[in-house]
């Protein structure tokens, strides 16, 4: 696979460009639109240190317009922490971290009125994060696995161990391959010996991620998503890594599926090549809909 410096990557076609317009057709042609969107890769590039990863300032101010409309609710569903995106998004959208097993309603608790207008800076964010039970059982268990690992990898060079609380991720993005294959059997190990049956691993763009081992992911948060929206509420899903696949696979025929970069294959209808290419298409998806009417000249 080849790229270019703003993480564009060639090889499957951007099926998401060719049919934009009957896309976003679809996703219009329903009560309501729910966009649940991966944060690094999809909305912000990726980079090689993920404490250095940016929302785009023109994605912020295209994500903003889709929140103000009041048939459409945004979410960020992510890997990272809802602590971790709260400080990289300050708009009150819905953030959905560790894929899937805390939730942050920071809509919930905007004193806005009906048109959505006025200021929320007292109260964005107010609320504490919902958690999954189960996985907040794990967390001695994660935290410990995590500081291990801290031990076990520091001899190893540019690897980064990130407690998350909920779930850990190793990151290898930088290490020569030979390092990087060793830390991926070192992981495997440690998280098999503290695991004992009770924490799961998955691998994932250059990283190594553990949590709880519980049957709950992506595709259930946005399950949990569409059952308080109204009915005939359409669902567009982006992202770029494996944890996006269970996402991808909780759609329905109405609902759209964008598979950011070309890696791997996927189950979502789309794909799109980068960030910048997911920003033009929300941007769009974002724009006034305008009548055949209008559209004709009459």
């Amino acid at each position: 696979m080849t790229g270019d410096p703003d993480g564009t990557a060639v090889g499957y076609p951007d099926l998401l460009n060719r049919d934009r317009a009957e896309v976003i057709s679809t996703l219009r042609s329903g009560s309501h639109l729910l966009c649940c969107l991966d944060f690094d890769g999809t909305l912000a590039p990726i980079v090689d240190d993920p404490d250095e990863a940016t929302l785009p300032p023109a994605t912020e101010r295209v994500l903003a317009r889709l929140h103000d409309e009041p048939d459409v609710t945004v979410a960020i569903v992510s890997g990272r922490s809802v602590l971790d995106l709260r400080s990289r998004v300050e708009l009150p959208v819905t953030l959905v971290g560790n894929h899937g097993l805390e939730r942050l309603d920071r809509a919930s608790a905007d004193t806005r009125g009906p048109d959505r207008s006025g200021s929320t800076e007292s109260v964005a964010g107010a609320f504490r994060p919902v958690v999954h039970p189960l996985a907040a059982a794990a967390v001695p268990r994660i935290e410990a696995c995590a500081a291990t690992l801290e031990t076990v990898l520091a001899p190893l060079p540019n690897i980064r161990v990130e407690s998350k609380r909920l779930t850990g991720t190793v990151h290898y993005r930088t290490a020569p391959a030979p390092v990087a294959q060793l830390c991926r059997q070192l992981t495997v190990d440690v998280v098999e010996r503290f695991g004992d049956e009770r924490l799961s691993l998955s691998h994932g763009d250059e990283i190594v991620e553990f949590g709880p081992a519980i049957e709950w992911g992506k595709g259930d948060a946005v399950e949990l998503l569409r059952n308080e929206h109204p009915r005939g509420t359409r669902i567009l899903v982006c992202g770029d890594d494996t944890t996006d696949e269970d996402a991808f696979r909780a759609l329905r025929r109405s609902d759209v599926g964008v598979r950011v970069g070309d890696r791997t294959r996927s189950t979502a209808r789309y794909r799109t090549d980068s960030p910048r290419t997911v920003r033009e298409f929300l941007d769009q998806l974002a724009a006034p809909v305008l009548s055949e009417t209008v559209a004709c000249g009459d």
